[in-house]
């Protein structure tokens, strides 16, 4: 009975044996996983923030050139504004400079716009009521005399404007007045200014 007894004791103290070698074996092999774990985890979480600082370096660059984009574009608008306001001021002075003209400078430049623009056929010559009281008889004696090209006539009709000529075909007129002839300029002025500005932004 003692022997058997012993026996079972024998048994009893290896299964612990086995018991404590397995689970300081487990707990080893867990303690490593955790910490392979932890590690990975680690590693991904620095990989994360870097592709997020990354990502926040690049969103801010990108912030940063489309604010500068921003004011360029606001800078060259505000010049052009004042470059235009400028032009509109220097050819409505033009125009007003052209009216103030003596009558025999503008009796040259309706001469010399009548044989530059007066075409075949029939057509109305128009002018403001000033210059048709002043210069009316010598265009009309000159037209019937036949210095123009076509067959003009002065018009009864007096236009609304500063100066010049308008010449009216019936289904089509030429604008020579002195506004046309300025808006004309001006408008080509504009788009050199804009060319300007432009190629300034792309150097």
């Amino acid at each position: 009975m003692s022997d058997n007894r012993n026996g079972i004791d024998r048994i009893l103290d290896k299964i612990k044996e086995y018991a404590d070698e397995s689970a300081g074996k487990i707990l080893s092999e867990s303690n490593a996983r955790s910490e392979e774990v932890i590690g990975k985890a680690r590693l991904e979480s620095e990989r994360r923030d870097l592709e997020d600082e990354k990502a926040f370096s690049a969103e801010l660059e990108r912030f940063r050139a489309q604010s500068e984009s921003d004011y360029a574009a606001y800078e060259r608008d505000k010049v052009l504004s004042l470059k235009q306001e400028m032009l509109a001021e220097a050819y409505a002075h033009a125009v007003k400079t052209l009216a103030g003209s003596s009558p025999d400078r503008k009796l040259q430049l309706y001469r010399k716009w009548l044989a530059k623009y007066g075409g075949e056929g029939a057509y109305s010559v128009i002018l403001n009521r000033a210059d048709r009281e002043l210069l009316g008889d010598v265009l009309l004696s000159e037209m019937r005399r036949g210095d123009f090209p076509g067959t003009p006539r002065l018009s009864e009709y007096c236009a609304e404007i500063a100066g010049g000529l308008i010449l009216d075909f019936g289904e089509t007129r030429i604008d020579v007045s002195f506004e046309a002839l300025a808006a004309e300029q001006k408008g080509k002025a504009d788009g050199e200014l804009l060319d300007i500005l432009f190629r300034e932004e792309k150097a």
